[in-house]
């Protein structure tokens, strides 16, 4: 597994009923807004595609941070467990 690769940007949205949308349940920022944007472009918009890239190329995303954290403490992270 790489160091910084989560599936979970390739494969899921997470949507609260506010509005807001994100890659994950832990991820705390948010890739757009379902009253304002579709689900489609809110899946290819450049707030998903820089996230997907940073994964892909060996950056931390900071709105990863809950699982780089945990993986720190040596724990299971949400990403290593998808």
């Amino acid at each position: 597994m790489s160091n910084t690769f989560c599936v979970m940007p390739f494969t899921h949205l997470n949507i609260k009923h506010e509005g807001k949308v994100s890659a994950c349940w832990r991820y705390p920022d948010k890739l757009g807004n379902y009253h304002n944007e579709t689900l489609a472009e809110i899946w290819n918009n450049s707030n998903t595609k820089l996230l997907r890239k940073e994964l892909l190329t060996g950056t931390k995303s900071i709105g990863c941070r809950s699982c780089w954290d945990l993986e720190e403490s040596n724990s299971n992270s949400t990403r290593q467990q998808c």
